[in-house]
């Protein structure tokens, strides 16, 4: 079972139903972030492109217009490669 979901480019419609606008801007400088979830997160990636890794699994690439969620109880790598702008969700 994978512990990154991902929807590349989802719809408009998506988007504002979630009101990623709302959400907090979190940024991510180019280099290696380790990082452990303790509840989802999800992030809607403004600008920027990674591969984030969770012990274990494939990387997953992630770039500008994807929604990603990491689920919870997880420990994962975020390689950024060019610095990243996103909306993540509080919730």
């Amino acid at each position: 079972m994978t512990h990154i979901l991902i929807e590349y480019k989802p719809s408009p419609m998506k988007l504002e139903i979630l009101n990623v606008e709302d959400w907090p801007v979190v940024h991510k400088p180019v280099g290696m972030h380790p990082s452990s979830v303790t509840a989802s997160e999800t992030y809607y990636i403004e600008e920027g492109d990674a591969e984030i890794t969770v012990d274990g699994e494939e990387p997953v690439r992630a770039s500008r217009g994807d929604l990603l969620t990491i689920m919870p109880d997880k420990s994962c790598i975020w390689h950024v490669k060019s610095e990243m702008t996103m909306y993540k969700s509080d919730a």
